[in-house]
């Protein structure tokens, strides 16, 4: 009877622990994937969310800018114009 219960343990040992290891190393390979997945989805929600608030921030700027810029392209234009009467 021992022996049938060493063949047993030794088989737990050999097969099932080692089965059930490659089982947690595959599990905690595949929860690490998930977890870079993850963490470069919140990265490009966090750079969308940037982009979106500088977005309207730019758009304001260019359009004050462009109204401030264009008298003084105006006027050096009208000084390189030679002027025929």
């Amino acid at each position: 009877m021992r022996w049938g219960k060493t063949a047993e343990l030794q088989m737990l040992l050999e097969e099932e622990i080692l089965s059930h290891k490659r089982a947690l190393i595959e599990s905690y390979q595949n929860l690490t994937q998930v977890v870079n997945y993850c963490e470069d989805k919140r990265k490009a929600l966090e750079e969308t969310k940037a982009y979106i608030t500088r977005s309207p921030v730019s758009v304001t700027y260019e359009k004050t800018a462009v109204p401030l810029l264009l008298p003084n392209q105006y006027d050096c234009f009208i000084g390189v114009l030679p002027f025929h009467f």
